[in-house]
């Protein structure tokens, strides 16, 4: 029966008898209904599913009602809800290179094998998950009390800084336990004042504060504008440096691009290095020995000096190797890509 109709009883004729010997027999019957349409009920509207007052966004969306629905890949899939949040090659890992589809395994092997902490900014609330050996950060701030909630500076692999004086704290002890290794970054900078600090791993004291024993990386310096790499076993005054070209790139509030920047120390051959996207921007043939740093303020986003300013930049992925990379391998790890080692 069709899908809207409704069966209508068949009515009983009357028998009429007419007991007349000229009339005849008839039948007085109603009409015989069969079937009739009744069309279907109007659709129920339903009301908009809406978050609670106070919540981040007015409708849950894809990603709950605290979570942006951000796409920084830019590969169709809302970040919160992929693996892969941070390359677009792939919303899972898999195989030797993860996230990314760099057709170089070996080379994505032989960078998992040097790695020796991973930080990819997943972690929930303050806490900076290091997704290798369990060294994991907290998201501080320089205040007692931001204006920001700190728990919601890490979302969907990124660890926004807004250069109002939030920070990670990583481990004590976290970089002076090395002997070679390389530092890697894949950082989006906003720009800002001169000085502030990808990362600072050291120590600091005296009046005005200053940093003491240190190994730190500024996307720009003040004496002549460029990336910096320092080392210090006694302040300031006895720096060894490595400087860029440039500053790092600023990029606009609408630009999640991030750069990769990486710190290599090779105290076997007494050589620090400098990269920026895959490419060496300078060299010193100096002795850095990470041992004598009492790295009790192993900071990213922070100086060891009272003066300078917070970090303004959003931190994608940070790396610590046990090994000085050389220029092939970190070429390969730029082509591949933040998430290729998840």
């Amino acid at each position: 029966m069709p899908r809207g109709r409704r069966p209508h009883p068949f009515r009983t004729c009357e028998l009429a008898v007419a007991l007349s010997v000229v009339g005849p027999l008839s039948l007085a019957c109603d009409p015989i209904v069969i079937d009739a349409f009744e069309p279907p009920p109007e659709p129920i509207a339903m009301e908009p599913i809406t978050c609670p007052p106070g919540s981040l966004k007015a409708e849950p969306g894809a990603c709950g009602c605290e979570l942006p629905d951000d796409d920084f890949d830019g590969d169709g899939a809302a970040d919160c809800v992929e693996a892969c949040p941070d390359n677009d090659d792939a919303t899972v890992p898999s195989g030797p290179c993860g996230c990314s589809s760099y057709p170089d395994t070996n080379a994505c092997g032989q960078l998992r094998a040097a790695l020796r902490n991973l930080y990819t900014f997943d972690g929930q609330g303050t806490t900076v998950v290091d997704a290798l050996n369990g060294d994991d950060g907290t998201v501080l701030h320089v205040e007692a009390t931001p204006e920001v909630p700190l728990d919601t500076l890490q979302r969907n692999g990124r660890l926004t800084l807004d250069g109002s004086g939030s920070y990670v704290d990583l481990p004590d002890g976290i970089v002076s336990r090395l002997s070679d290794a390389t530092f890697e970054a894949w950082v989006t900078w906003r720009g800002g004042d001169f000085w502030s600090r990808i990362f600072d791993f050291g120590d600091n004291g005296g009046t005005p504060v200053n940093g003491v024993t240190y190994l730190f990386l500024t996307p720009s310096n003040a004496d002549n504008g460029t990336v910096r790499v320092a080392y210090s076993v006694a302040g300031p005054q006895q720096e060894t440096i490595a400087d860029g070209a440039a500053s790092l790139p600023i990029h606009a509030a609408q630009d999640h691009t991030p750069d990769q920047v990486a710190v290599v120390v090779d105290r076997t051959n007494s050589v620090v290095r400098l990269y920026s996207n895959g490419v060496e921007i300078r060299s010193e043939n100096e002795v850095v020995d990470l041992g004598a740093i009492r790295d009790v303020n192993n900071w990213l986003g922070r100086s060891n000096y009272l003066v300078d300013p917070p970090l303004a930049a959003t931190l994608v992925e940070f790396r610590i190797y046990g090994q000085a990379l050389t220029a092939d391998q970190l070429n390969a790890s730029y082509q591949a890509g933040p998430g290729a080692l998840d």
